[in-house]
């Protein structure tokens, strides 16, 4: 009996010990890879590898996904993670797509360049190329922020509104497209909000609640515009339910109409 519970005894050592075994070797994560979804880049891709926090040797069982997510995202601004996969028995994948500046706002001798989500992804003493982005020009100062702060999450009225716009391109469908569409948004002069094209024509946003409608209402009156309308003039979307958009030939941004 005594031989027989020494038996079970080391039975059950033998496979504790064989379960640790097999989840040190078999179950540890060596291999890492990065896929972005809308880009191919092996720099970035090393760069999400490296600012993973994973480590070569650990169990995959015990990897902890909301870890890596926040790692990757303080280390490198310009991405977003979708998911992080686990491929058993030792692989793992983090899937990202990468994020474009969208947006540039100067303040003192600097520009803070942010996604169309708001978050500052890079801060410079250089304007860069003013074709690829668009300018935000505020009323009100902006708070110090750094390079992977939450631009949009300031309690600021001008950063409200700006989300608000920046969700209703989105809400429009345009993403990459905007930056080409769009040359400035000005939102200084307090009822009234400015979208400047780059086909000429400024769309005049009259009132700031509701912008979402109001941004698709100039778009679709920029639609069935003439060649001549979208080179020139303004765009007038009028604040609540009382008048219809129209075509001006008056510059009212310049010539500070409103």
């Amino acid at each position: 009996m005594r031989n027989k519970k020494l038996i079970i005894v080391l039975i059950v050592i033998t496979s504790i010990t064989l379960l640790v075994v097999l989840n040190s070797v078999i179950f540890s994560v060596q291999n890492i890879s990065a896929y972005c979804y809308n880009d191919s880049d092996a720099v970035l891709d090393s760069a999400v590898i490296e600012n993973s926090g994973i480590k070569k040797g650990g169990s995959i069982f015990t990897l902890n996904k909301d870890k890596v997510m926040d790692s990757v995202s303080g280390g490198v601004h310009n991405v977003k993670v979708i998911n992080i996969e686990k491929k058993f028995p030792n692989t793992v994948s983090i899937n990202y797509v990468r994020i474009y500046e969208y947006l540039r706002i100067k303040k003192g001798d600097k520009y803070y360049f942010c996604s169309n989500d708001g978050k500052i992804m890079r801060i410079s003493e250089n304007p860069g190329l003013t074709t690829e982005i668009i300018e935000l020009r505020l009323a009100n100062d902006i708070e110090d922020l750094r390079e992977g702060d939450m631009f949009a999450s300031s309690s600021s009225a001008d950063v409200q509104l700006t989300s608000a716009l920046l969700a209703a391109l989105e809400q429009l469908g345009y993403r990459r497209e905007a930056v080409e569409m769009i040359d400035f948004i000005d939102i200084t002069r307090g009822q009234c909000v400015f979208v400047k094209m780059h086909s000429g024509v400024t769309y005049e946003l009259q009132g700031t609640g509701n912008i979402a409608a109001k941004l698709r209402t100039a778009q679709s009156v920029y639609v069935g515009a003439t060649p001549e309308q979208r080179i020139s003039g303004t765009i007038i979307v009028p604040d609540g339910d009382g008048g219809s958009a129209a075509w001006s030939p008056q510059d009212r941004y310049t010539e500070n109409i409103a």
